[in-house]
C-alpha cells in the first residue's frame, strides 16, 4: 500500500474509533479537531481505498477548471452538475479555488501564482509565499459556498518545492481525496515550472470529519 493510501486509511481508522458525536447543521458528524497529513510525494495522489477511492476522472476535471482560473460552473457539465447546488446565483460559485489563485482580482496585472513564482526565482528561500483562498471578504456575505481551504503555502527547501495546504474543514469522504488530487497537482506544476523537484505535502485541517451518512462505510471498511 502506498504512502497516500496509508496516510488516508490511518485518518478513517481514526474516526471509526471517534466516539463522540457532534451536530453542526442539523448533521451529525464524527470529527478530529487539528489533523495533519503529510506525504513524502505527489506522486500517489489518488486514494484507491475500496468505497473511499477517488474519483480521477472527476478530480482531473476539477483541477483543470482550475487552471482556467473561472469561477463560472458552466465550464462543462461535470463541474455543473457538482457544483450547481453551492451557487449562489446558478451560474458562479464563490470559494472556486482556481479563481482565486490565477484571477487577476486588484487588476495588478499579476496573479498570485505569479507573484510567487517570482518571489521564489528571486529569493529560494522565502517564508513569504502564501496563496490566500479565504479572505477577510469572505466573512461579510451571505453565500452557500464559504471557502473551506484557508491557504496554501509553499517552501523551496534542498531544491525541493514543499507545499503545505490549510482547511478550516474537511469532509474526508468527498473533500480530502479531491483537494488532495488538485493541490499536489498544483504542488508538481509549480515544481515543472521551476525545473525543480517535488518535496513533502502537508495537508492540515482545523476540523477533519465524516457525515453520518457515511459511517456505514466505515463499519464496511473495518469489519
Amino acid at each position: 500500500m502506498n504512502q497516500t493510501n496509508k496516510e488516508y486509511l490511518n485518518a478513517l481508522k481514526k474516526l471509526y474509533a471517534c466516539k463522540n458525536i457532534i451536530n453542526t447543521r442539523e448533521k451529525n458528524t464524527k470529527e478530529l479537531i487539528g489533523y495533519l497529513f503529510k506525504f513524502d510525494s505527489p506522486k500517489n495522489k489518488l486514494i484507491t481505498i475500496p468505497e473511499f477511492e477517488t474519483n480521477e476522472k472527476y478530480a482531473q476535471e476539477e483541477f483543470l477548471w482550475y487552471l482556467n482560473a473561472s469561477n463560472n460552473i458552466n465550464f462543462s457539465q461535470t463541474i455543473k452538475n457538482t457544483w450547481e447546488k453551492f451557487s449562489d446565483d446558478g451560474i458562479h460559485v464563490n470559494s472556486a479555488y482556481g479563481h482565486r489563485i490565477f484571477g487577476n482580482h486588484e487588476n495588478i496585472g499579476i496573479n498570485q501564482w505569479e507573484w510567487i513564482k517570482k518571489k521564489l526565482q528571486k529569493d529560494n528561500n522565502s517564508r513569504q509565499c502564501i496563496i490566500n483562498i479565504n479572505i477577510p471578504q469572505d466573512k461579510f456575505k451571505e453565500t452557500l459556498d464559504f471557502p473551506c481551504t484557508i491557504y496554501c503555502q509553499i517552501f523551496i527547501r534542498e531544491n525541493k518545492l514543499i507545499w503545505i495546504t490549510n482547511m478550516r474543514s474537511q469532509d474526508i469522504y468527498y473533500g480530502t481525496r479531491n483537494d488532495i488530487y488538485c493541490f499536489m497537482s498544483f504542488q508538481e506544476l509549480l515544481a515543472k515550472e521551476l525545473k525543480i523537484l517535488c518535496g513533502n505535502y502537508y495537508h492540515f485541517c482545523g476540523s477533519l470529519h465524516i457525515y453520518e451518512k457515511h459511517f456505514e462505510k466505515l463499519e464496511k471498511l473495518f469489519k
